[in-house]
């Protein structure tokens, strides 16, 4: 997030609860089986325990939340009720400084307590770790041991170019060094064999329930499996994040266009993707987003 923030869209460029019950009756159509509502914070949208209140009775096999766990407390007994099992928090460190430093905020504490609460409720918690320039090791191996006391699957993610102002990330932290470290404190820890349509090199240790992994999201070793789709909150549809192809699914709804003719755009439209992210990137003559406007 740009220390001065980014325009704020208009409501009227939301979807509406009502719209949201269309798209994701579309989704069941398509035989999507899993959603993720992402953040930063998805619980800033006042409606929002409202919109997944709807997702929930669609018969997804699937719902889960990536939330930065600033304002999840509150809403974590409903989810429970509901059925929501899948809680990911997004947090870089467990030092106070450093967690300031990153979110400007300091509300570390508030993050870690939505943790051990979710925790406590029985949910299964993942935690996603962007890797900066400035990330050291002893902070990962403090991550790595606090997750696997917790028995927490942590997520070891490779910065992006996703910063809104075109600066390419740092690749000091690429997948090979993180797998290194992982395995120099762990050496008995076993890799798993990778699901299809999994971004994560998911490592096991005996000793936990938990796991650590790795997402090599700018090395894009995964783009070959990739089955997603990405809902902007304007109701656009990307197939890639480094692509600036969209389907404005949202405005094809709002002009009264059938769920049949959307469904053949959206079909010709995902056959219409590179076929990675590299190639992607290439045709991509634009500036990338931030990520604060795509949804982490």
């Amino acid at each position: 997030m740009p220390a001065d923030g980014l325009p704020w869209l208009e409501a009227k460029q939301l979807a509406s609860l009502s719209e949201y019950q269309h798209m994701f009756e579309l989704f069941r159509s398509w035989e999507i089986k899993k959603i993720r509502f992402t953040g930063g914070e998805p619980f800033i949208r006042k409606d929002f325990m409202s919109i997944v209140d709807i997702s929930q009775q669609m018969d997804f096999e699937n719902i889960a939340i990536t939330t930065n766990g600033v304002l999840a407390l509150p809403h974590l007994a409903q989810l429970k009720a509901w059925n929501v099992q899948n809680l990911n928090f997004s947090l870089d460190s467990l030092d106070g400084q450093r967690f300031e430093k990153i979110t400007r905020r300091n509300d570390i504490e508030k993050v870690l307590f939505a943790i051990d609460k979710a925790l406590e409720l029985g949910m299964n918690v993942s935690v996603n770790a962007v890797l900066q320039c400035d990330t050291t090791e002893e902070e990962m191996h403090n991550m790595m041991h606090w997750a696997l006391e917790k028995n927490i699957h942590i997520r070891f993610i490779e910065e992006m170019p996703f910063n809104g102002q075109g600066i390419t990330p740092d690749w000091h932290w690429n997948w090979r060094r993180v797998e290194n470290c992982i395995l120099s404190q762990f050496p008995d820890a076993t890799k798993q064999v990778k699901k299809p349509g999994s971004t994560a090199d998911v490592f096991q240790i005996k000793s936990s329930e938990g796991s650590l992994g790795i997402i090599p999201a700018y090395s894009r070793t995964f783009c070959g499996t990739c089955n997603r789709l990405r809902l902007t909150p304007e109701g656009n549809l990307h197939h890639c994040l480094y692509s600036h192809q969209a389907y404005p699914l949202l405005k094809k709804i709002r002009e009264g266009l059938s769920s049949e003719y959307i469904t053949q755009e959206v079909s010709a439209f995902v056959k219409g993707k590179a076929i990675n992210g590299f190639e992607a990137e290439k045709e991509n003559q634009q500036q990338l987003a931030s990520m604060a406007q795509i949804g982490g």
